[in-house]
């Protein structure tokens, strides 16, 4: 379930995207990975390596588009403070991290996606890692 949802819908609705920006000769197509696309995290081995292949994915699908005027980029965020991790327990965790405290805010990576999109003519911004401060 995670490989389908993380890796095949980003696959399959960037395929439906490209085709449609590529005739066109323009687009921009954003993809949200995680940071956990970068490292290697205990007990996360299934929803690592479906980040990473998201990465691996928009990393070469970047190369094939950009011939074609379309842009492609992978946003990269930390923790996101969402309903997902409500009733978690992290005290486990080392300072036992609070969702509310320690991660971002959704908004944050919806700025940094419209910042991605908004990078002016030929250039364009492959990737992007966010890490909450704390």
């Amino acid at each position: 379930m995670v490989v389908d949802t993380n890796v095949k819908g980003v696959i399959l609705g960037s395929q439906a995207a490209y085709r449609q920006m590529k005739e066109q000769g323009s687009g921009h197509i954003v993809n949200i990975s995680s940071i956990a696309g970068k490292l290697h995290l205990p007990n996360e081995s299934v929803y690592n390596a479906s980040k990473w292949a998201v990465n691996g994915f928009t990393g070469t699908l970047r190369m094939e588009a950009q011939p074609h005027g379309v842009k492609v980029s992978c946003i990269c965020p930390g923790g996101i403070d969402t309903p997902f991790w409500d009733g978690m327990d992290f005290t486990p965790f080392p300072d036992h991290i609070d969702p509310k405290r320690d991660f971002m805010n959704p908004e944050d990576v919806a700025q940094t996606v419209l910042h991605v999109v908004a990078s002016p003519g030929p250039y364009a911004v492959p990737e992007v890692v966010m890490q909450p401060m704390a």
